[in-house]
């Protein structure tokens, strides 16, 4: 992802965060991108009990290299 789609990505996480909900797979079979570079983070069926925020922060880290 761009440093700006990152941007996007960052924000709903953290605003999910917000919410008290990890996403939980956050990767790059989650996350769409559109002609235009819209982005959309997709959600698995259920994250179940081993999601957390950590693990989320985690996994945007690593879409950042």
């Amino acid at each position: 992802p761009t440093p700006q789609q990152m941007l996007v990505l960052r924000e709903a996480i953290d605003r999910l965060h917000e919410l008290g909900e990890p996403h939980g797979a956050v990767d790059p079979a989650h996350i769409l991108v559109d002609e235009t570079g819209a982005i959309t983070l997709t959600f698995a069926p259920s994250p179940g009990p081993t999601a957390t925020f950590d693990l989320d922060r985690l996994a945007l880290a690593r879409l950042n290299t």
